[in-house]
């Protein structure tokens, strides 16, 4: 058989080669993730997740939403030193992005063992000081879990917290447990 003859039956073999496996692979939703970092940041966005506390107040102010956190996770830049470290009760991801404004944030997700994904960010933010300072003992919850908000205690002062399913209390500092996905909301005081 001479040359062209085999190159012939090559390219045809190839071409039906080439429209099997495309036929297979536009039926799926299917991405060939090779690097690294599009690998995690694409198991992060498959994975169910709920914002934190603090994450649901800076995402209330106008200068960041979610559609940022979603630009984040699909384009964003994962820190691998300080990333998939055990944290609390789960892994550590730092992911440094932008957001539609340009404004550099970093977000911090957690995915925690035997429980949906929790993403936090940690954001700077300079606040007036006249609003307190919410502290909060871990930045992510899991269910069974029990969630302390506290602020600094000025004399002569009420203190009056709302929250979700009807949240109401009179003290500094607040214990929430974390029995189910009701509790999670946004705390005023």
């Amino acid at each position: 058989m001479k040359f062209y003859q085999r190159f012939a039956y090559y390219l045809i073999g190839l071409t039906i080669g080439i429209f099997f496996v495309s036929m297979v692979l536009s039926g799926k939703d299917t991405r060939c993730n090779y690097f690294p970092n599009a690998r995690v940041l694409n198991d992060l966005r498959n994975k169910p997740f709920n914002y934190s506390i603090e994450a649901s107040r800076k995402l209330s102010e106008d200068w960041i939403d979610t559609i940022d956190i979603k630009n984040i996770l699909t384009y964003g830049d994962i820190d691998f030193d300080k990333s998939n470290v055990v944290y609390q009760k789960g892994k550590l991801y730092i992911i440094d992005g932008q957001t539609t404004k340009n404004k550099k944030i970093t977000l911090k997700v957690t995915t925690p063992n035997n429980c949906e994904s929790i993403l936090t960010k940690e954001i700077n933010v300079q606040l007036k000081p006249s609003i307190p300072i919410i502290k909060i003992n871990q930045p992510g919850f899991c269910i069974g879990d029990t969630i302390k908000l506290a602020i600094e205690e000025f004399p002569g002062l009420e203190y009056h917290w709302v929250g979700p399913n009807n949240f109401k209390a009179s003290t500094v500092a607040i214990e929430i447990p974390a029995i189910d996905l009701n509790v999670a909301g946004t705390y005023q005081v």
